[in-house]
């Protein structure tokens, strides 16, 4: 999936929820400058998958959680807000599968 396609779905379907709450969402890892900064880097510095699931990846944001202090947030394994947040529970879904009715497509 390409940038445009994600700022265009999945973030405008984002920012409509969190509107709903009276919030204001914002987005600073894909402010198009850490983007290019990002694309130019080896991938070996951004993640390694020898490391285990969920805990291979974003290697420079657990760098940088780990230095601000936050070192057992740094070794989570990743985890899609969605699911974190226990929303798709919500819906009564056991395996994790959100069943959104509110949220335009």
């Amino acid at each position: 999936m390409d940038l445009e396609s994600i700022l265009t779905s999945k973030l405008d379907r984002d920012e409509w929820m969190m509107s709903w709450f009276g919030q204001e969402v914002r987005y600073p890892l894909l402010d198009r400058r850490v983007i290019g900064l990002l694309s130019d880097l080896p991938v070996h510095l951004k993640c390694d998958h020898g490391l285990g699931k969920g805990l291979g990846g974003k290697l420079l944001l657990r760098g940088l959680a780990h230095g601000l202090g936050l070192v057992e947030s740094c070794r989570l394994p990743n985890q899609a807000i969605q699911f974190g947040a226990q929303l798709a529970k919500l819906d009564g879904n056991s395996e994790g599968q959100a069943k959104s009715k509110a949220v335009p497509p």
